[in-house]
């Protein structure tokens, strides 16, 4: 296996961990309408802002989200295409 494709394997690898939980993948389905305010994610998911931000800090890390600030506000929204 060559560098490259040990590269591209693990980032495929990574955004598998990152789909491997429910409340993860709720997140994306709720991202999959359109762009989100991290405060509604949080009450859709009835849990405190700082799991909420922890499960979306993984879906970022793996390269599925972005993320923008609007003054207070955080908004998640789903990226384009992954791998």
């Amino acid at each position: 296996m060559t560098e490259q494709e040990q590269l591209r394997l693990d980032a495929r690898s990574a955004v598998l961990k990152a789909l491997a939980h429910p409340t993860r993948l709720w997140l994306l389905e709720q991202l999959q309408q359109n762009e989100r305010c991290v405060c509604d994610l949080t009450d859709g998911v009835n849990a405190d802002i700082s799991t909420v931000s922890k499960h979306l800090s993984v879906l970022k890390q793996a390269g599925i989200i972005s993320s923008r600030r609007e003054g207070k506000k955080s908004f998640t929204a789903l990226r384009p295409h992954v791998c």
